[in-house]
């Protein structure tokens, strides 16, 4: 089993037999994808993984009730005895939570890991951990989410604390009530249109508020709420870029189309909605592929 810095610094993952494991990790490959606490977490990890993989969506629909053994079985991961660095596992105390999950995040220099903190009843909360590679994005991230911002046409995650490397600390941590909900079908829609017009109205020198990596991964749907995560990479851009950006992801991504196709694709799409929608394609692309960099 593979892991990244990341992974083996946050935590110490031993293969273990079923009756001494605390955990099941779950392997994509030789990569760990998650650790699922074996008192309950399967559900809990299953309630609120939204993905657009057909694969890994059906495997999250029946993982609450396939036998980890049936897994192990089928090669998909192994029992482990998983312990928490001291620092992350203080944070991970002071939820007054008893269980968690781990999530992991793609495979990169840009890596990070969310633990899942829950009980058997209640909310659970999220424990986001990055080391100094994701510095940068994760102290924008706080700092948006410490403003305690109030939006009408969608929420933003409740910050309930932070720890950060600039103190001395081994790891910039974020922890934040757990947002719930189904994912986003990858269309644009008038609710979408919406959300971009409301975060566009805060201008400055010409620039609009921008989210950065708008896109239907980073946002949940609870009955008719909307929720908006990942602020990593907010901040002000070209009027236009969260909407143009919204539409040209999806196709490039989940439509596997060049770039440039992307873009006419989605410019297409949008002016469905805005008529007069119009942004420069040759500035909208260079900013576009400067931000997709930085984020992967």
């Amino acid at each position: 089993m593979r892991d990244s810095n990341i992974v083996s610094q946050v935590v110490k993952i031993e293969t273990s037999d079923k009756k001494k494991a605390t955990h099941f990790a779950l392997c994509n490959g030789y990569y760990l994808r998650y650790l699922i606490d074996l008192n309950g977490g399967a559900r809990r990890l299953s309630k609120n993984i939204s993905t657009y993989s057909k694969k890994l969506s059906l495997l999250m629909y029946f993982i609450d009730i396939i036998p980890f053994s049936l897994l192990k079985s089928m090669k998909l991961g192994y029992f482990v005895k998983a312990e928490l660095n001291s620092e992350v596992e203080t944070c991970r105390r002071n939820t007054q939570k008893k269980y968690w999950n781990m999530i992991v995040g793609t495979y990169d220099e840009k890596q990070k890991i969310v633990l899942q903190c829950f009980n058997t009843s209640g909310n659970a909360d999220f424990i986001k951990v990055g080391n100094a590679a994701t510095e940068k994005e994760m102290n924008a991230e706080i700092s948006f989410l410490q403003q305690e911002r109030a939006y009408l046409t969608f929420d933003i995650p409740q910050l309930l604390g932070s720890v950060s490397r600039a103190d001395g600390a081994t790891f910039n941590i974020q922890i934040t009530r757990e947002f719930i909900g189904s994912k986003v079908e990858p269309v644009l829609t008038q609710e979408i249109v919406d959300i971009y017009k409301e975060l566009s109205k805060d201008t400055k020198n010409g620039l609009e508020f921008s989210h950065g990596d708008f896109a239907p991964w980073n946002l949940k749907k609870n009955g008719v709420e909307f929720i908006l995560f990942d602020w990593e990479h907010c901040g002000y851009r070209m009027p236009g870029f969260d909407l143009m950006h919204y539409a040209t992801i999806v196709q490039q991504v989940l439509n596997s189309m060049k770039i440039s196709e992307a873009f006419d694709a989605g410019l297409k799409e949008i002016q469905q909605f805005l008529p007069d929608f119009y942004i420069e394609k040759k500035v909208f692309l260079a900013e576009f592929e400067k931000l997709r960099i930085q984020i992967s």
